[in-house]
């Protein structure tokens, strides 16, 4: 790297740090996380030789609101797992059962998520913009949206 052009670069670092601080500090960085552990229970019948249970799991995706802490699992099953789906993101434990047996498992996930509050007292509908019937406000509902 030439001189001058690391002494432009220090340069526009420089006038470029107080905007940093504006711009951190109305950002959306969320400061207050609540946790939650999704916990699914599942028996199934004893009857048939063979049996498998898929399990969805939350979202893998982490975003600026909502963090994925893990999942963990038990049962009765000897061939139980917690995998991504290939190509996806998507979370999915899946279990087998051999054998007339007891057929149960308990999987936990642990979800975070950011409080978010919006003021719809600013939200303008464009001209374009529709919504189904079925998330329409009845005409006596007050004038929040229009």
């Amino acid at each position: 790297m030439k001189r001058r052009e690391f002494i432009k670069m220090v340069g526009m670092g420089a006038t470029l740090l107080p905007t940093s601080k504006i711009i951190l500090a109305q950002s959306p960085i969320p400061n207050k996380w609540r946790g939650y552990r999704l916990t699914y229970q599942v028996t199934l019948p004893q009857q048939g030789k063979q049996a498998h249970l898929w399990l969805p799991l939350p979202d893998g995706i982490d975003t600026p609101h909502q963090l994925i802490q893990g999942s963990v699992w038990n049962g009765t099953t000897k061939a139980g797992k917690l995998f991504t789906l290939p190509k996806t993101d998507t979370h999915v434990f899946h279990a087998e059962w051999q054998g007339l047996s007891e057929r149960t498992v308990t999987v936990s996930s642990i979800v975070k998520a950011a409080d978010r509050k919006v003021d719809l007292r600013f939200y303008t509908p464009s001209a374009k913009s529709t919504f189904p019937d079925n998330i329409k406000l009845p005409a006596t509902y007050p004038n929040i949206l229009r």
